[in-house]
């Protein structure tokens, strides 16, 4: 039993152990607890209390980093956690999902099963920006919570061949056929095309002339030239 504080002088290493196989020295410089078998356990029994982790704050003072909380069975960060390129944040008993710089990219990879993006907020929305450009960030889409509606919020581009499709079965197409060079808007349902509008027109491809003319109870124009 020691009743006075002990000292231990640079590089002389208390050991603890049959094989003195837990150690803790001062090399001068760094201070060093090593543990040369099986695992290393920090252990705090008393109910509800936490372990902190303090450091220097840049600043001179002494700072919480992060605490492994027994009161709310949580570890809390109170610091940036930072990961190095390559370094993959992995969740998941079988590392299933992880988020990552790969050194140029960022990546965010599911391997399993589907990958939701949620937001439980009361009418509020998810957002999906990048640059628009000229150096700004800009809302591309937005999924409305409170309107209940997705809205497209910068111009959307369908390769060629690749159909846009509405209903629940498909029936209807729009897409650029490259084979061809034709545009094709395809109602392959069983029920009809249907255009409305108060007044209807058909133009050429610069939209300097009417081909079809039509108006709600008057007239109906077929042009040529």
């Amino acid at each position: 039993v020691f009743y006075k504080p002990t000292g231990h002088r640079d590089n002389v290493i208390a050991n603890w152990g049959n094989g003195n196989d837990l150690r803790i020295l001062h090399d001068g410089t760094n201070s060093v607890i090593s543990n040369q078998t099986g695992d290393l356990q920090i252990i705090n029994s008393a109910d509800d209390k936490d372990i902190v982790f303090f450091s220097d704050d840049g600043s001179g003072s002494i700072t919480e980093y992060f605490r492994v909380d027994g009161d709310a069975t949580n570890v809390l960060f109170s610091r940036k956690a930072k990961f190095s390129d390559t370094v993959e944040a992995v969740f998941g008993d079988d590392a299933d999902f992880k988020i990552y710089h790969g050194g140029t990219h960022s990546f965010i990879d599911n391997n399993t099963g589907n990958l939701y993006i949620r937001n439980f907020s009361d009418d509020k929305n998810i957002h999906f920006q990048t640059d628009d450009g000229s150096g700004d960030i800009t809302d591309y889409i937005v999924i409305h919570g409170q309107e209940n509606i997705v809205k497209f919020q910068e111009h959307t581009r369908h390769l060629d061949n690749k159909e846009a499709r509405f209903g629940t079965g498909s029936d209807l197409k729009i897409y650029h056929e490259s084979a061809t060079g034709h545009s094709h808007i395809k109602e392959a349902g069983t029920g009809e095309l249907r255009l409305s509008a108060n007044i209807f027109r058909v133009l050429n491809a610069n939209t300097s002339e009417t081909m079809i003319y039509a108006e709600q109870d008057g007239k109906v124009q077929l042009r040529f030239n």
